[in-house]
């Protein structure tokens, strides 16, 4: 029998839909900027998209896709960050990550695997959005060395394999 929305209380159902933010911000916390921020937002946003209109989405995946066809879902489900600074934020949401993962897995077993799967590129899309240490434009890397750290960090958290 499939794992549904309705095997999640509200609360960690709020947790699983907020998983893209929250993996997507740590990225972008990884190293900060403001103008790729902008870049970073809108890959979260395109991913969102993406799997809200998919219509071959099956299983949790196709359950989220429901969720995010609503914009007011995602807003709601937004992490809080801390307001000790950058550092303290990023800690924070990591450890959001993990114990949302982890009663992912607890509830979902391996029907999991998918929506692991897409959070990792919903990551990945985040750190491809935007150069980093670029100079209007010129030179810069596509995703620096805190962001491989990050995308490593969060792969192992969602027990996915990094490209």
């Amino acid at each position: 029998m499939s794992v549904t929305k309705n095997d999640f209380t509200p609360e960690e159902w709020r947790t699983v839909v907020g998983l893209p933010v929250a993996v997507s911000m740590v990225i972008s916390l990884a190293s900060p900027a403001m103008g790729d921020m902008l870049k970073e937002s809108l890959a979260l946003a395109s991913k969102v998209a993406e799997i809200a209109k998919d219509p071959n989405a099956t299983g949790l995946l196709a359950e989220l896709a429901v969720e995010y066809k609503d914009s007011a879902t995602l807003k709601q489900a937004q992490p809080e960050l801390e307001k000790s600074g950058v550092d303290a934020a990023r800690v924070k949401l990591l450890e959001e990550v993990r114990a949302s993962v982890a009663m992912l897995d607890e509830k979902a077993g391996d029907e999991a695997a998918p929506v692991k799967s897409w959070l990792y590129s919903v990551a990945v899309a985040t750190a491809e959005a935007a150069k980093e240490g670029d100079f209007l434009g010129f030179g810069g890397v596509k995703v620096n060395e805190a962001e491989t750290a990050a995308l490593a960090e969060l792969a192992a958290i969602l027990q996915v394999a990094a490209p």
